[in-house]
């Protein structure tokens, strides 16, 4: 590599990087929003299978959440 491309080179990795984070971020996003979805739901009292087609959270993860 030479000298006048590592500026270009360290921007690129930057910017990978940043997209990266947002795509992770994103997703974490996602997951928050599928949680308190399902967290409604079973607060509505809707069965266990349904929230886990709706949502794609674990049974057994759900079942922790469940208000008995």
């Amino acid at each position: 590599m030479k000298f006048h491309q590592k500026p270009f080179f360290t921007f690129h990795l930057i910017i990978q990087y940043l997209i990266f984070m947002i795509d992770g971020a994103r997703e974490e996003g996602k997951l928050e929003g599928q949680i308190e979805i399902a967290k409604r739901l079973l607060a509505m009292g809707m069965n266990l299978d349904s929230i886990v087609k709706a949502t794609a959270i674990p049974k057994d993860e759900l079942k922790k959440w469940r208000v008995h």
